[in-house]
């Protein structure tokens, strides 16, 4: 069987001598493991494609045992992101809260809509301090895991609703200082 969609590379690691083992997310929520056969060489063209937090499109191959990567073609590689050290570091610990907390049993289309949203976020040149807190407010709220924080002041409870429903472009009509910044990372810092 053969597929095609659009997905985000969470995360590839080298396999075998010249294959890759590559994590996407694709359109629907859906969670897949997929070996990119010959990617793992230096020489390979579609090696650069799967980098992780690229948007690609791709077409997989379906086999009795495993998925294979049959095509792939990178569609936005969010340079401005990867240029920031910041940014990079919280999209990475987004993007492994996603691996291990999303399952192919359980898709869902709204986590994809969640990561591309926030990589968007952090893609721009002044990311606010907020956006990773948002992200996992959203993704918990998602999952049906997120908490009420009836220990928080109100304040902050509203920021916490606010985050909940909004698009995180609306973040920029948000203005905190650091100690309000510091109370909601701390808040959501457990919640995976």
């Amino acid at each position: 069987m053969i597929k095609s969609f659009r997905a985000i590379v969470i995360k590839r690691r080298q396999f075998m001598e010249n294959d890759l083992s590559v994590v996407i997310l694709n359109q629907d929520g859906d969670r897949i493991d997929v070996i990119a056969k010959g990617a793992g060489t230096p020489a390979s063209k579609r090696r650069a494609h799967l980098e992780p937090i690229n948007l690609i499109d791709c077409t997989l191959y379906y086999s009795r045992n495993h998925i294979y990567l049959h095509e792939v073609k990178c569609i936005k590689s969010f340079v401005n992101l990867k240029s920031n050290l910041d940014s990079i570091t919280q999209t990475q610990k987004l993007l492994q809260i996603i691996e291990k907390n999303t399952y192919p049993e359980n898709p869902d289309a709204r986590i994809f809509d969640l990561m591309l949203e926030t990589i968007e976020c952090f893609n721009q040149a002044d990311p606010h301090p907020l956006s990773l807190e948002m992200a996992l407010i959203k993704l918990a709220n998602i999952m049906g895991i997120l908490p009420n924080f009836i220990e928080l002041e109100l304040k902050y409870r509203k920021a916490i609703e606010f985050f909940k429903v909004s698009h995180s472009s609306s973040l920029k009509r948000l203005t905190t200082n650091q100690e309000e910044n510091n109370t909601i990372k701390v808040a959501v810092q457990n919640l995976f």
